[in-house]
């Protein structure tokens, strides 16, 4: 089977910035309608990637009918798939108005994979820092920084992507570039829970978000 090359994706970024994802991983979870939109039907799944023995990601897809109709057999739970998309971020309100971030990738090309070729978790990005914490460091001792990436996308929306970079050097960077600074990264998609206490009751969540590996500053 041709491996997909992710900068095939290039082509069809006429406008915004460069948003490539890059997939193979285990089916996790059913195939499900969730919506429509300009009368195609979205389904929702999640994909289990192996980042090392014992440890693994699972990242969120939206699928358009028509590219699960191009399979000749729609895919289960357990089926090896390889995935070429962009990461995409909106923002849902509750009832009470409270607002939640929800980032996902939306599916350009979905296949079957032969499960002998390694799994893969890629990404690359370019955007503009939006928002940025201060640099910290864990109760191991491992310095980071956290911020939000700024992507923009077709018809002047843009995506809000959580980013971690490691390291004290690179968090100095990160935060001496600042709100507002271009950064073309690479990294990978990791999903990371935590527990949070909402009106006295502690609620497990998961967060998706970019692991950065490499980036650099870009002159505006």
């Amino acid at each position: 089977m041709e491996e997909m090359n992710p900068k095939e994706f290039y082509d069809y970024q006429l406008e915004g910035d460069k948003n490539l994802v890059l997939l193979r991983g285990w089916i996790e979870a059913p195939i499900k309608f969730d919506h429509q939109t300009e009368n195609i039907a979205i389904y929702t799944t999640k994909l289990r990637i192996e980042r090392k023995p014992g440890v693994v990601d699972i990242v969120p897809l939206y699928i358009k009918e028509n590219k699960l109709a191009l399979l000749n057999v729609r895919p289960i739970i357990g089926d090896y798939m390889e995935i070429s998309g962009r990461f995409y971020s909106q923002d849902i309100y509750s009832l009470d108005k409270k607002r939640t971030l929800e980032t996902y990738v939306y599916v350009r090309k979905i296949s079957f994979c032969d499960s002998r070729i390694p799994s893969t978790n890629e990404i690359h990005l370019t955007g503009e820092i939006l928002k940025c914490r201060k640099p910290r460091k864990t109760k191991s001792g491992d310095s980071l920084i956290d911020f939000v990436l700024r992507v923009r996308r077709k018809n002047h929306r843009f995506s809000k992507l959580p980013c971690i970079v490691w390291g004290t050097y690179n968090s100095f960077q990160i935060e001496g570039a600042g709100v507002g600074a271009r950064l073309e990264l690479d990294g990978r998609i990791q999903s990371r829970e935590y527990r949070k206490n909402e009106n006295g009751v502690e609620i497990s969540r998961t967060v998706y978000e970019v692991s950065v590996t490499d980036f650099e500053i870009k002159d505006v």
